[in-house]
């Protein structure tokens, strides 16, 4: 019995000393890998998003204090002159005309296309970021599923991180396959 015990503990040693990993260990390494994958191609993401958001309320500014106190009295002026003051048609009118006067100057007009740009930048970046969020969060999951959600993310050709990150879930689906799901990174924290 001694002999036995003794065994069970040199062999448990042993084990420990080789560096053998069990299932769930060797699959927590494999999310964790895809997690900051994931992360790698979400954070500049994040980054650009934030910078096009900035770009967009500095524009937004710019206009409100510098460009609309000069063009609107013009504005407003031309609408008095063609719309009865006071009407919805002179408010309509008068944003008529203020387009037409910032189409024209050269301040306004760079303004309103940095803001067009910017949102469009925002919408690109909103369309790759949401399904990103989706691969990392759902790597927590069923593996299948999260390389079916990675696999689903947004053709990205641009960054290669994405391609990184969508191997790291390939991988950690096939490391992962038969262990049980996992909580989030999010969930696990108090």
């Amino acid at each position: 019995m001694i002999a036995t015990a003794r065994s069970v503990v040199i062999a448990t040693i042993l084990l420990a000393l080789s560096g053998c990993k069990s299932a769930e260990e060797t699959c927590g390494e494999a999310r964790a890998a895809a997690h900051t994958a994931w992360s790698g191609y979400i954070d500049p993401l994040t980054s650009e998003h934030k910078a096009a958001s900035e770009t967009v309320k500095a524009a937004h500014r710019a206009l409100k204090s510098a460009v609309e106190p000069r063009i609107g009295e013009a504005a407003n002026t031309l609408a008095d002159q063609r719309y009865i003051p006071g009407t919805e048609g002179w408010s309509r009118g008068r944003g008529v005309v203020f387009d037409q006067l910032c189409a024209q100057d050269s301040e306004c007009k760079k303004l309103k296309h940095d803001i067009a740009d910017a949102q469009n930048r925002i919408q690109d970046i909103d369309e790759r970021l949401v399904p990103a969020l989706a691969a990392q969060k759902a790597l927590h999951g069923n593996a299948s599923d999260a390389k079916a959600v990675a696999d689903g993310a947004f053709v990205d050709p641009e960054r290669p991180a994405l391609k990184l990150a969508q191997g790291a879930s390939a991988n950690a689906q096939a490391v992962c396959e038969g262990v049980a799901a996992t909580a989030s990174p999010a969930e696990a924290t108090p």
